[in-house]
């Protein structure tokens, strides 16, 4: 485990998420009141599933009428 103060820096930011890699190699993506702390890897891996769902939903988009969507 990295020893000593935990240090960021921001590497990318948007109006929805900001996104931090510390001085131990972690990167830390912040969402609203959530924050995940991810190796390098870890966020490749997100980015692929995030971008994979965003292309899913772009047709989607397109031809469903608008609806109240319930969860």
């Amino acid at each position: 485990m990295p020893k000593g103060p935990c240090r960021t820096l921001q590497i990318a930011e948007s109006r929805v998420a900001r996104i931090e890699r510390c001085n131990h190699g972690t990167i830390h993506v912040h969402l609203g009141a959530l924050s995940l702390r991810l190796s390098p890897e870890q966020l490749e891996e997100l980015a692929e599933a995030l971008s994979s769902a965003s292309q899913a939903l772009a047709p989607a988009s397109e031809t469903v009428p608008a609806t109240r969507w319930v969860c």
